[in-house]
């Protein structure tokens, strides 16, 4: 573990990257040290049959199980174009709320298994309902677009228009009522997890 503020941060690095070890750098702010340009890019090239890559304004000798790992505190980070192309950036930042339902998940899948298969079932129903609707909107949309002369007099488009508004109310409806079952499954779920067990401890 190291910090890009520490004395001997390229160092460290070159020492990593020569023995093959995985280096975790913490507290990495907004832009990185232009001496990794090469590491990160992976610019590796041969010198006396071995690889080698350049830190700096030194070439080390670079081993094939070495792995660096960069953290960073700030909440959501820009990094250029040119750093996102050459290392893979995952964010770990989570709400408390998502975090409260994603625990909540894993509690009512243990403990009520069928409750939250059916609220996994009720998601891709509402999924495919809300894609319906849109599909019927866009219909209604292109017909209308491509209707010619007086619509009223179209017995072919107000016929297929009528549809559309029966079958887009059936959907409204069928939305509704998954809410509605939504809200009782939440409900049941909060209800059905048992309350955490705490330990208060106290250090001197």
């Amino acid at each position: 573990m190291l910090r890009p503020s520490a004395k001997n941060f390229l160092k460290q690095v070159e020492i990593a990257v020569q023995m093959g070890r995985s280096l975790l750098v913490e507290n990495v702010g907004d832009t990185l040290d232009a001496a990794l340009d090469a590491l990160l890019g992976r610019q590796l090239r041969r010198s006396g049959g071995s690889l080698c890559v350049r830190i700096g304004d030194v070439d080390v000798e670079y081993s094939s199980g070495f792995n660096l790992y960069l953290t960073s505190k700030l909440p959501n980070p820009h990094y250029s174009p040119e750093v996102c192309s050459r290392v893979c950036v995952i964010n770990f930042t989570i709400t408390p709320d998502g975090l409260v339902d994603q625990l909540l998940c894993v509690t009512v899948e243990k403990e009520r298994s069928e409750l939250e298969a059916e609220r996994q079932g009720l998601i891709l129903s509402t999924t495919m309902l809300q894609g319906q609707l849109m599909e019927l909107e866009l219909e209604v949309l292109r017909l209308l677009s491509e209707a010619t002369g007086d619509v009223l007099e179209d017995d072919v488009l107000i016929q297929t228009l009528s549809q559309s508004k029966v079958a887009s109310g059936e959907v409204a409806a069928a939305l509704k009522q998954a809410s509605v079952t939504e809200s009782r499954i939440n409900d049941t779920r909060v209800l059905s997890v048992p309350p955490p067990n705490f330990i208060t401890g106290f250090a001197c």
